[in-house]
């Protein structure tokens, strides 16, 4: 009704202050922008209004919008009365726009400036969160433990416990790690990051040899967590870890809970075509085999897969497939861990077909590529015995 009186910013800037209050964001930044744009407002209150609006940017995550009104608060002469806010949340915005060394700048500024201001436990936190995610992790360690020392019965407490336990990872002090996440552990029982801190637990035992203790936290998840990603990455710990200690038949019910997720599937389907063949189970490690070819033709291990493959349908008696698959290695895995294998196998092939033409070039290339490895002193025995039994003493002999 008053478009020109004196009160119109002023109730403009009130109306977008309760729009904000109630949680309408997006109203509150109507009234404001409108606001900012009246030439009668006031440097305090346009500043006062440019800080509001950077917060109702920021509650909609646009943040590269708040961040452009909060750093004009900022740079304002007129920022007295909201400088410590508008230093806080310049540094969440920089958080959130992945901004650490700004960020953590901005809240050292706060903690230097206000010594005494109600932001300084998030500050603190903030900024060592920063320090963290910007690899400097000793700093951001000294932070978090002044945060552990002092502030231990805060609302904050279960996430500076959390941060400095993955810092002492990082740092490789693993043992310090377990003692901070048992505390964790104790005093928040019933927290949303449990599945997480037992994760990181298990991973600082890990990195101790202690897989007996890995197996029991990793157990624990399975058997308590919801489904997701942390339970996913549960079992695949366990899976691994029965598998590198060879009892298959524990850990191939996980390897078959994780073909159904995308980040394990293809590790599953080796995995599983390995124990599968380990316990002479050929043609399970065989369908295995096709599906990891067909589904993950660039799966990193796949020399190992193919060799696996050729092995299997060997056993099978299938001999025209299995030098399919030992040639595939050649061809395609020459630096392969695989390949002098498959070049015994090719030498062993044609040493039955008594083709010795076949026999003599395959050697050739596993005694000049392999000259030291065990294989081709066996096959080198193997084919001296045989030219002496011929009676080529000279060939022999080399």
């Amino acid at each position: 009704q008053y478009p020109r009186s004196h009160w119109y910013h002023f109730s403009l800037f009130l109306l977008g202050r309760i729009s904000f209050q109630e949680g309408r964001y997006k109203r509150a930044e109507m009234y404001l922008r409108k606001a900012i744009h009246d030439e009668k407002m006031g440097p305090s209150l346009l500043c006062n209004t440019k800080f509001w609006l950077g917060f109702s940017l920021f509650e909609q995550r646009r943040y590269k919008e708040a961040e452009d009104f909060f750093q004009e608060v900022i740079e304002s002469k007129f920022n007295k009365d909201f400088l410590e806010e508008t230093l806080y949340w310049l540094g969440e915005t920089h958080i959130k726009l992945k901004k650490y060394k700004k960020g953590a700048t901005m809240f050292r500024s706060l903690l230097d400036r206000f010594p005494q201001s109600s932001f300084t436990l998030h500050a603190l936190y903030g900024e060592s969160l920063c320090l963290y995610m910007a690899e400097r992790k000793e700093e951001a360690l000294k932070g978090l433990l002044v945060l552990k020392k002092g502030f231990s019965h805060t609302t904050l407490f279960p996430q500076v416990l959390s941060l400095t336990g993955e810092t002492y990872i990082d740092l490789q002090r693993y043992q310090e790690a377990i003692e901070v996440f048992k505390e964790f552990l104790s005093r928040f029982p019933q927290n949303d990051m449990r599945v997480r801190i037992l994760l990181n637990l298990a991973w600082s035992y890990f990195n101790q040899g202690d897989l007996a203790r890995v197996k029991e936290i990793t157990y624990e998840i399975i058997a308590t967590a919801p489904g997701g990603r942390n339970k996913e990455l549960a079992q695949y710990i366990t899976a691994e870890l029965n598998t590198y200690e060879k009892h298959c038949q524990e850990g191939m019910p996980y390897w078959f809970n994780l073909l159904n997720t995308s980040t394990y599937r293809q590790k599953a389907l080796f995995a599983i075509a390995i124990c599968s063949f380990h316990e002479s189970k050929f043609k399970e490690s065989l369908v295995n085999i096709d599906l990891l070819q067909l589904e993950f033709p660039n799966f990193h291990n796949m020399d190992e897969a193919l060799w696996i493959q050729g092995e299997s349908y060997r056993a099978l008696g299938n001999v025209s497939e299995a030098h399919t698959a030992y040639q595939k290695v050649i061809k395609e895995h020459k630096r392969s861990l695989w390949y002098p294998w498959v070049l015994y196998r090719m030498i062993t092939f044609f040493l039955q077909k008594e083709d010795m033409r076949e026999v003599e070039r395959y050697f050739e290339i596993l005694s000049k590529k392999f000259a030291y490895h065990k294989l081709t002193h066996e096959v080198a025995l193997t084919l001296g015995i045989r030219k002496a039994t011929e009676e080529q003493y000279e060939s022999a002999l080399n």
